[in-house]
């Protein structure tokens, strides 16, 4: 996708090489994400389960966004770089000579408000959902059954189906509501004008450029993207630590 002043088109690109440009970037950044929320601990607090899985989320997000922006920043202006491939020792330059160290923070606020409110839906749906679909019932199943592998089988394949319909609609709306301040963000990020883009103009403009609905173009590919990718993320954290507290392995303090 192109990103440009005033207007937004779709860059062909010829080679399946160039659908990965910027990959790196996200690769990186996302590490910190499952640590953040693995590690939180709220106990002491007198809150339900949502609110603090949600405040939780919250603050996750905060600290995403504040380690992941620089990954991200350069992936998206290496998605919309003109040439075949981006250097990223180059364009540090050019962002740093162009505006100093306040050129590699352009969209910051933007990411801090998609994804400490966006964090704190999706792993508080996550959590809903799971209550939903019976998860807690299926995960003492397999307590109960741990000798029984026939029985186990069954009740893995059903808690890994359960789990990634949780994660994957938890991911979709999550994204689904972020979109907007996704298209902001970008938007930021790879503008090169002489003065910054202040966020609340920006808006003000797109809405009265393009209408509301501009914000929204592209959110079907987002979508489908985000229910595949978002539920093997949670999948993948929620059988790390069932398995870790199966075998009594709580080295992690994951409860």
């Amino acid at each position: 996708m192109q990103l440009q002043p005033g207007q937004i088109s779709l860059k062909l690109v010829p080679t399946i090489r160039g659908f990965y440009k910027g990959v790196l970037s996200p690769v990186i950044g996302k590490a910190p994400l499952a640590s953040v929320f693995a590690k939180r601990n709220l106990e002491p607090f007198d809150f339900d389960s949502d609110t603090k899985t949600m405040i939780a989320g919250f603050f996750a997000g905060i600290c995403y966004a504040n380690a992941a922006f620089i990954f991200d920043f350069f992936k998206i202006r290496a998605q919309n770089s003109r040439h075949s491939s981006l250097s990223y020792r180059e364009e540090i330059r050019r962002v740093y000579k162009k505006d100093g160290l306040g050129g590699f923070t352009r969209g910051w606020s933007s990411m801090v408000i998609r994804d400490a409110p966006g964090l704190a839906i999706y792993f508080t749906l996550f959590e809903i959902f799971k209550r939903k679909l019976n998860v807690a019932q299926i995960e003492k199943q397999v307590q109960e059954n741990k000798d029984n592998n026939q029985s186990n089988n069954k009740n893995n394949a059903n808690l890994f189906l359960r789990r990634f319909i949780a994660g994957g609609f938890a991911g979709a709306i999550q994204w689904f509501l972020a979109y907007p301040m996704d298209v902001v963000k970008s938007k930021m990020q790879v503008h090169d004008g002489e003065h910054r883009l202040r966020l609340s103009r920006l808006i003000s403009q797109m809405i009265k450029d393009h209408g509301v609905w501009y914000f929204y173009r592209g959110v079907h590919v987002q979508v489908i993207r985000a229910f595949p990718t978002c539920a093997s993320s949670l999948v993948t954290y929620e059988t790390v630590k069932s398995y870790l507290k199966l075998n009594h392995l709580n080295v992690l303090q994951v409860e």
